[in-house]
């Protein structure tokens, strides 16, 4: 310890820490409708600065930018706490149900959520036989259930004609 008869003066400098981390939470929305974590991005920046999450592009989601619990900035804090949070809700697509000869009936057309699942049917006309499905899927069975695509579906029901045996007798 030096002792000397005049004031001094001291001055100390911090530098932000340039590594804290800070999480990125991407929720999806569940076909029941609610929503779950899908990825966390575990990421680092500089104290006391503001973060900005990025959205991501997933497959039969959009972004949803209105979502209550959305937090797209915050500032970094020294203790790595922030979480910011982004949702996604599920894209609707629909599908389109056509009859084809010598089917009478058809039902399960409409708009579905992505991943839901759909089953559709068909329904012969008298001296038909259900055939098949054809389309964007093809399914030989009657009542087809398929999980709903990123995109819209177009199916036909097609149908045969019965084939009749007749016998002759003479006498």
């Amino acid at each position: 310890t030096v002792q000397t008869a005049s004031d001094h003066t001291l001055i100390a400098s911090w530098t932000p820490n340039t590594n804290t981390a800070y999480k990125v939470e991407h929720y999806q929305e569940q076909v029941s409708g609610e929503y779950v974590v899908f990825e966390t991005e575990n990421l680092t920046g500089t104290s006391e600065a503001t973060a900005t999450a990025e959205y991501r592009t997933y497959e039969g989601f959009s972004w949803d930018t209105s979502h209550e619990s959305t937090v797209k900035t915050g500032t970094i804090l020294g203790d790595g706490s922030l979480v910011l949070k982004l949702y996604y809700s599920r894209n609707s697509y629909t599908v389109t149900l056509n009859k084809g000869t010598g089917i009478s009936e058809v039902t399960g057309a409409g708009t579905f959520k992505f991943g839901t699942s759909v089953t559709v049917s068909a329904t012969a006309e008298t001296g038909y036989t259900f055939a098949n499905w054809s389309g964007t899927y093809s399914s030989t069975e009657q009542s087809y259930t398929f999980t709903m695509p990123a995109d819209d579906v177009t199916l036909t029901a097609n149908a045969n004609s019965k084939e009749y045996s007749i016998t002759y007798e003479t006498n």
